[in-house]
């Protein structure tokens, strides 16, 4: 990431997809990631610049489901925030992506599916492979397929379909809305 520009557009991309909860983040990394997005807007921390109240909604995702305050939430990324001094917000940017790579989320794309039986699934395609997921838990996979494991991909119309290396196997078949999203999928 050579150039202020591309680090300022990937910051606010990444930003973005754990904002809108793309990429799980726990609430701890949060906190520091936040902290990081303090400094990247307000330069170094300064008691006198720094604004009396944060925009919480855009700098923890999924702040609602968590039992504290804003006031509770901007003590937390205040005290991360002080200790970024001699910080540019460059530097805080590229501090914030290093962090964010490190998500368990981070690099994985992911699009809605549904099985044989309608249960609705996430499946997600990163560098190692394809993964399954429950819609409510994108952490442990119900089931992954690294790509050495994978002789064809293939789709007709709104069905997908995975064929196994080992020929002995089964394919593994599902379902997506539409079949541009198929499309996307192994694009």
């Amino acid at each position: 990431l050579i150039q202020t520009c591309t680090v300022a557009h990937f910051y606010l991309q990444v930003k973005n997809d754990i904002m809108a909860t793309k990429i799980y983040c726990p609430t701890d990394t949060a906190v520091l990631l936040a902290s990081y997005a303090c400094a990247a807007k307000y330069g170094q921390y300064s008691a006198q610049t720094c604004p009396q109240s944060l925009p919480i909604d855009r700098l923890i995702p999924g702040r609602d489901q968590y039992d504290q305050s804003d006031q509770q939430w901007y003590e937390r990324i205040v005290t991360y925030y002080k200790d970024h001094h001699d910080m540019s917000r460059e530097d805080a940017m590229v501090q914030y992506l290093q962090l964010a790579q490190d998500l368990e989320m981070y690099g994985v794309e992911t699009f809605t599916i549904t099985n044989k039986k309608g249960t609705p699934l996430i499946l997600g395609v990163d560098a190692l492979g394809l993964s399954i997921y429950e819609p409510n838990n994108l952490l442990d996979p119900k089931i992954g397929f690294p790509w050495s494991e994978i002789r064809n991909l293939s789709f007709h119309d709104k069905k997908f379909i995975i064929k196994p290396a080992d020929k002995s196997a089964k394919e593994f078949n599902f379902l997506v809305d539409k079949s541009k999203v198929n499309k996307r999928i192994l694009a």
